[in-house]
């Protein structure tokens, strides 16, 4: 008797199977369980989002609008140009001068005329380093023909800005605008020079008239002058002597101070 309840049980099951299986065939909805809690449809996606946008072929090139760290040095350059200037190449490289009209305006302007002038490219000595300054702008006096007479004798530098060293509010004045490392100043005639190290004492006399600063090279160029045979302002007749060399021009420190360095031609920036 139990084998045929198990029988019975197998038959029933194998034709259940069968009966399921043919409806999946045919493509009927055979319904064993009853039917799921009736659900409101889910909303279409595409509904909810939109349509999808339309390519945008100008994104790369609105990628490449972003500024660039190179854009930005460049607008940092074109600001710092803002003033006039100029750049000189020496023995020993590039260095760059910001001129400041608003400290010494006859003064940048009488500048401005040696560079365009070519003064500077007839090789002016750094006839004198020491801690504190280099100087130059000493050129061949006695040349002929001497095209730079004209420009050399001009009275167009600007006194002292500061005035006289004694009073107080001169005092003042020089306190507000020290000679600091960098400037570039006229100190009468054509001598000229960069403070490497600036002191109190700087930029006192009647014909101290700063024009600028290097804003270029200093470390790299005015800093490795070659100072190895003194000068004779400072040591005793000892080294280059600007009479001298402004009565025989640059030959005279080529033939004894062959190390001295020289600049060799200025431009405007």
């Amino acid at each position: 008797e139990m084998g045929g309840h198990h029988i019975t049980a197998t038959v029933v099951l194998v034709g259940l199977l069968n009966y399921l299986f043919m409806g999946y065939i045919l493509g009927t909805t055979v319904t064993v369980f009853p039917p799921l809690r009736h659900e409101a449809p889910l909303p279409s996606l595409r509904a909810e989002v939109g349509p999808l946008p339309t390519p945008d072929h100008n994104l790369k090139a609105k990628a490449v609008q972003i500024p660039s760290s190179e854009s930005k040095h460049k607008e940092k350059t074109t600001e710092s140009n803002a003033r006039p200037g100029f750049v000189c190449d020496t023995t020993k490289g590039q260095f760059e001068v910001e001129l400041n009209p608003d400290l010494a305006p006859r003064s940048v302007d009488r500048l401005l005329d040696f560079v365009r002038s070519g003064y500077f490219n007839q090789s002016i000595a750094f006839f004198r380093v020491n801690q504190w300054i280099t100087q130059f702008g000493v050129d061949h006096h006695f040349q002929r023909p001497d095209k730079f007479k004209e420009l050399r004798n001009k009275a167009k530098q600007d006194e002292n800005p500061y005035g006289p060293r004694d009073t107080p509010e001169d005092y003042r004045k020089r306190k507000a605008h020290p000679w600091e490392r960098g400037t570039y100043a006229w100190i009468g005639g054509t001598h000229m020079l960069i403070v490497r190290k600036g002191n109190p004492e700087m930029g006192t006399n009647l014909q101290d008239a700063p024009a600028g600063r290097v804003v270029r090279g200093m470390e790299g160029v005015i800093d490795r002058l070659d100072n190895s045979y003194g000068n004779a302002v400072d040591n005793a007749g000892q080294g280059p002597d600007q009479t001298k060399l402004a009565q025989e021009g640059p030959e005279y420190i080529h033939r004894e101070f062959p190390k001295t360095d020289f600049i060799t031609s200025c431009w405007e920036r």
